[in-house]
């Protein structure tokens, strides 16, 4: 599985209540900040819907996307939320380190859509009802976005309406993975 290198390297993962080992994490590669996570059976599958969700579509490519196009991340404390892709081939600072290449996307209705808690999780598009494909990892938020969270509103978690993303590509390419489809 993969998830964003800032989130912590070489430690174990579990789920929120701590009740179940989801894996432990790698060294990753900082110019993408994404790392792998192993130790446990992964399904070739993207979680869809609202943040507490159990719904999920089986993955079946991986690929950048296109200017303009719509995708949705999928975040663990946002849920998964349609936004459009606004700028590709982009770069960002993240924690003081220059990260992509990837893309930004915005919430058209400038709604709080990934905050705090879901780095890493996955940028899919829909391929059917059934079907997605992934297009990146959800990476940093825009603070000059800002906007009230949708999903958990933790005390204290920041969300906005644009956010940057790294490719899937590169991910996959950097870390030496292939994606694993269903």
């Amino acid at each position: 599985m993969i998830t964003a290198r800032h989130c912590g390297t070489n430690v174990d993962w579990r789920t929120p209540v701590g009740d179940r080992f989801v894996g432990r994490t790698e060294g990753g590669n900082a110019a993408l900040d994404a790392t792998v996570m192993t130790g446990a059976d992964y399904s070739p599958a993207i979680y869809v819907g609202t943040w507490d969700s159990s719904l999920a579509r089986t993955v079946v490519g991986a690929g950048n996307p296109a200017q303009n196009s719509w995708v949705f991340p999928s975040g663990s404390f946002s849920g998964a939320w349609v936004v459009q892709v606004r700028q590709v081939n982009q770069y960002a600072n993240v924690e003081g380190q220059l990260t992509g290449p990837g893309f930004f996307t915005e919430d058209s209705s400038r709604r709080g859509v990934v905050g705090n808690g879901d780095s890493g999780g996955p940028v899919a598009q829909g391929a059917t009802t059934t079907t997605v494909t992934a297009r990146g990892i959800i990476d940093a938020i825009d603070l000059r976005a800002e906007a009230p969270c949708l999903g958990r509103t933790d005390s204290g978690r920041r969300c906005a309406w644009r956010a940057f993303h790294v490719n899937i590509a590169q991910v996959l390419s950097g870390l030496g993975l292939t994606i694993q489809t269903g």
